[in-house]
């Protein structure tokens, strides 16, 4: 199954929008994803969730894990 996700730049800040719910599979990738463009020099991300009807812990685990990430190179979620 393939989660549906957009990750765009504008200027200094990436935008993840999710179009899906988040689930442990589409998680990974959309982090591998966003390791990718951390490793491009971006660490400012904003995340849209508007259209993610429902999230449980795994989707939560998946912003931590993704603020964990941005912090940890001078970033803000």
């Amino acid at each position: 199954m393939e989660i549906s996700y957009d990750l765009r730049q504008n200027d200094d800040v990436a935008v993840l929008t999710v179009y899906d719910l988040l689930a442990e599979y589409g998680n990974r990738e959309i982090l591998r994803d966003v390791q990718r463009r951390i490793d491009q020099g971006f660490t400012n991300f904003v995340v849209d969730l508007s259209k993610v009807p429902y999230m449980n812990s795994v989707g939560l685990n998946f912003l931590i894990t993704l603020q964990a990430r941005c912090t940890d190179q001078g970033g803000r979620l």
